[in-house]
């Protein structure tokens, strides 16, 4: 998402990520559980609207913060003996 800390709806977020929704939703309530997201419907006026509201996930601070820890890039650590040779 170019955008993580807005409001990302269920179908916006399988369409991004590839996702189906029966590997989408369970992960999303899985990070609700943690803490690393948090949700709410969409408010809408039924007369005008003809579809029912959505629900929508937002990053915690605490997501961010995890979510980004797990962006960076992992650098392995400089070898301590150099590696044996072949002959």
């Amino acid at each position: 998402m170019d955008a993580p800390t807005e409001q990302h709806y269920g179908y916006q977020l399988s369409r991004s990520s590839g996702l189906r929704s029966g590997v989408l939703y369970p992960i999303l309530q899985r990070l609700l559980n943690e803490g690393w997201l948090i949700d709410g419907w969409e408010q809408i006026d039924p007369a005008l609207e003809k579809r029912p509201a959505r629900r929508y996930y937002t990053l915690t601070e605490a997501g961010m913060r995890e979510l980004g820890a797990l962006a960076k890039p992992q650098i392995a650590p400089a070898p301590t003996q150099a590696p044996a040779r072949f002959a």
